[in-house]
């Protein structure tokens, strides 16, 4: 089984990297008087690094993991003790730096009893996770902070555990050791337990390489599946139980999956040279957290514009994403076969020759069950019998509305919602807004026409189940009629 070494004791710690005995007012002013940092007697700086402040990466200019993490600096949730030991810990970055550029940075990497806590208490040091600290530095890597977005990742980071820098902090990357490390700890104070313990994803599980070709697949099958033009998201908990990625507990590990999303795409734009291949990965959102509902911040390698989006507009970018990769239709399979992989069956009675527009964009029995029944009862819409009646009406926009009741001084278009939309909040604001759009352009038609009286021209949403509660202030700002729980019978 595999083992680890740990170090329970920051004091042990202390007292055998770099000759600190924190207990030298006694143990109970242990807190106050544990550095975050120290120097050796060989003036080698050694860091505690959080292993949940390492912020891993995939370099799109190689394909190569890297890992950063930042040090030093000051952040607004310090209070008390931790601002003289944060200001201390400071003033030794930068008096290692006096050193020179090859002056030596080192860490070890430490389990905080609870991860994402601002103020952290050590569980234990992982001995053997020996870490060379190189400074990244504005004036020659202004090229790699650019391409990985290093300060906005922090900020978010930051962010994500409501905090900010109000001093920054110094980004080092974690590179191959270039010496021996200062101590080596003897068995009378080092632990060694079980991986299995500790809160990590496990060794016998696959590399990104190999659940990225794992995902790919299921990613497509999971689009072609989709009806009505709906996207249904997966959580990457989701996906990370469905290429059997687990932790301890044989619980869906969703920690790492965004690394293993990145390559995924990278596999998919090398496969498919000059083609502008739809951003299959963003399918796959947060589950909880402020930003639930939205794929996570690797797809600013892609989008450079998303982190100055606000998050309406973040919502937009992906519903439109979601459109791109719908109307892809069967080049998805084309993806697969570039790829070396098996395509995925179409159902029985589906021709790919109809699915230019999208597989996945097929309409369901429930959309059409809700369509004819809309289209046999146009009183609830304000027409009756003497209406003409249109499904799927063309607008010379090159939109069409799906029910539209025509007379000579009424026009009466309906978009509707069956219950396949339910659960997925972006598509009824996306039909809020179909309605404004369809309204619009059917007076621009009118006018254009030239018609001797103008008609009257009303669009309703007509939903099979209710409109989400989100959504009712939009509608009532924007004059939008709905229908609502309308069953088919």
């Amino acid at each position: 089984m595999p083992t680890e070494r740990i170090i329970r004791s920051p004091h042990v710690f202390w007292e055998k990297t770099c000759g600190i005995d924190t207990w030298h007012r006694s143990n109970r002013h242990a807190i106050l008087d544990t550095p975050w940092n120290a120097f050796t007697p060989d003036r080698l700086l050694i860091n505690t690094v959080w292993s949940d402040d390492i912020l891993s990466l995939m370099d799109p200019a190689n394909g190569e993991e890297r890992r950063f993490v930042q040090l030093g600096g000051q952040f607004a949730s310090w209070q008390g003790g931790a601002i003289e030991r944060g200001r201390k810990a400071n003033d030794n970055i930068l008096d290692a730096f006096k050193s020179g550029p090859r002056a030596r940075v080192l860490g070890y990497e430490a389990e905080p009893v609870q991860r994402g806590m601002r103020r952290k208490k050590i569980k234990y040091f992982y001995v053997d996770r020996q870490l060379e600290l190189r400074r990244v530095s504005p004036l020659w890597d202004a090229d790699l902070m650019k391409r990985l977005e290093l300060e906005a990742r922090f900020v978010d980071k930051a962010a994500a555990k409501d905090d900010r820098a109000t001093e920054l902090p110094v980004i080092f990357e974690i590179v191959a050791p270039a010496g021996p490390f200062p101590v080596i700890f003897d068995d009378e104070h080092v632990e060694v337990v079980s991986v299995f313990d500790k809160e990590i994803i496990r060794p016998a599980n696959k590399s990104n390489d190999e659940y990225a070709e794992l995902v790919i697949p299921i990613l497509v099958a999971h689009v072609f599946r989709q009806r009505d033009d709906v996207m249904r998201v997966l959580t990457y908990e989701d996906l990370a139980g469905m290429v059997h990625r687990l932790n301890k507990h044989d619980m869906p590990a969703a920690r790492g999956m965004g690394g293993v999303l990145g390559t995924a795409m990278q596999m998919i734009e090398a496969a498919m040279p000059g083609i502008d291949v739809p951003y299959l990965t963003t399918i796959v959102v947060l589950k909880t957290g402020e930003h639930a509902g939205l794929p996570d911040v690797g797809v600013r390698v892609r989008w450079p514009e998303y982190s100055t989006m606000t998050e309406d507009e973040k919502f937009a970018k992906v519903e439109n994403e979601y459109a791109r990769i719908l109307r892809f239709g069967t080049r998805w399979n084309d993806v697969l076969v570039a790829m070396g992989m098996d395509p995925i069956v179409l159902p029985e009675g589906e021709e790919a020759s109809k699915a230019t527009s999208g597989w996945g964009g097929g309409e369901s029995d429930e959309h059409k069950a809700l369509k004819a029944y809309v289209m046999a009862h146009p009183e609830l819409f304000g027409a009756d019998a003497k209406f003409e009646r249109f499904t799927e009406y063309p607008l010379r926009s090159g939109d069409s509305i799906d029910v539209f009741f025509k007379s000579p001084d009424v026009w009466i278009g309906v978009e509707v919602k069956s219950i396949v939309s339910e659960g997925n909040d972006l598509d009824y604001q996306r039909g809020l807004y179909q309605v404004v759009k369809y309204e619009a352009v059917l007076r621009a038609q009118a006018k254009a026409d030239l018609l001797s009286t103008a008609p009257t021209i009303k669009v309703f949403l007509a939903l099979q189940a209710r409109l989400p509660n989100r959504h009712r202030d939009t509608a009532l700002l924007l004059g939008i009629t709905v229908r609502e729980t309308i069953m088919p019978t």
